[in-house]
């Protein structure tokens, strides 16, 4: 068992490598929710990608999902990653042609900060990042109203500036 988990790390090590400047390999047998949810913590990570299998509603809440409780319990951002559908371009084996990216922002500090992160990710030029600007409505305008022209334009500046399209 041991010499597996090594190898498997090692083959993980050897992708990651080129793209980090440290790779640390840890083993602990425990729960994994707990585990990664600890580890996270002791390392003082930033970010904790995992990867979903994408069980049915009903397993998940009979059984539970390590990555729903590390989203909902991790005291720092998460990165779930699915196995890609076919239609999207993406593999299994990684990114591939024309990959698709939607990145919602509301203008909160959480969402400047995962501005900066995904910024610092390497996306293969053919990376298309698409950002839902959310706009908050005030109270006191009716359900049935638009929201006024002057917010809309400062918004469209923001978002503007977000992707890159105005300087």
């Amino acid at each position: 068992e041991d010499e597996e988990v090594t190898q498997a790390f090692e083959a993980v090590r050897a992708i990651l490598l080129p793209a980090c400047t440290q790779v640390q390999h840890v083993v602990k047998r425990q729960h994994p929710s707990q585990l990664i949810l600890e580890v996270g913590k002791e390392l003082n990570v930033d970010l904790i990608v995992v990867g979903s299998v994408g069980h049915s509603a009903l397993y998940r809440m009979t059984i539970g999902s390590t990555a729903d409780y590390i989203a909902h319990h991790a005291r720092c951002s998460t990165l779930v990653a699915r196995t890609p559908q076919a239609e999207s371009g993406a593999t299994a084996e990684g990114v591939g042609e024309n990959f698709q990216v939607l990145f919602a922002h509301d203008g909160s500090p959480a969402a400047e900060i995962a501005c900066d992160q995904i910024r610092s990710f390497a996306w293969p030029a053919s990376t298309h990042v698409k950002v839902v600007r959310m706009l908050p409505k005030p109270k006191l305008v009716a359900d049935d109203e638009t929201y006024d022209q002057q917010g809309v334009e400062s918004h469209r500046e923001k978002l503007g500036k977000l992707s890159g399209n105005v300087p």
